[in-house]
């Protein structure tokens, strides 16, 4: 999948609290061979939302992929919080951070963040490759669910990445 536009969004009830986990489990190992702590700040009670489980798993582990491989040491948090009519999901890590320049086209295709990478490798981080393509899908994929994507960062300091999407099955 290159284009999220492309992609048909087929909305059921999802537990949220699940699919999250689902994609810790899916990084356990790559987060204990960096020695990186993931923690997840779980609601008291499980939350469900109206939207597509599949298109939905697959943003969770974009940002939470993209959050690990960004971060040399440290720690990740992913935090979910339930609103009036929405959800709040941040995925935040102790990583090496964007430039706010680089925050401006981060969602764009095909594009990296040179600035911030480029000041990383000044500091000794190992840059990961990438193809630029991850972050564009999912803003597509959350826009055609009704959400939308905020980005926080300090370079040397880490990023935060969070998204909402409505509660309530759309009328």
């Amino acid at each position: 999948m290159v284009d999220a536009q492309s992609v048909k969004i087929s909305p059921q009830k999802v537990h949220l609290n699940q699919l999250i986990e689902k994609s810790i489990s899916g990084q356990t190992q790559i987060s204990r061979k960096k020695k990186l702590e993931i923690v997840f700040d779980r609601p008291e009670s499980e939350i469900t939302i109206f939207a597509d489980p599949v298109r939905l798993q697959e943003v969770i582990d974009n940002l939470l992929s993209n959050a690990i491989k960004y971060t040399p040491h440290g720690y990740v948090r992913i935090d979910l919080r339930k609103k009036t009519d929405k959800i709040i999901v941040s995925v935040e890590d102790s990583g090496i951070g964007i430039s706010a320049n680089d925050i401006k086209n981060i969602s764009k295709k095909f594009f990296r963040a040179k600035d911030s990478l480029a000041e990383a490798e000044k500091k000794g981080f190992t840059v990961p490759s990438g193809t630029g393509l991850g972050l564009y899908v999912v803003k597509g994929l959350l826009e055609e669910m009704g959400g939308k994507l905020k980005v926080q960062s300090i370079i040397g300091k880490g990023s935060t990445f969070a998204f909402e999407l409505p509660i309530n099955k759309p009328a």
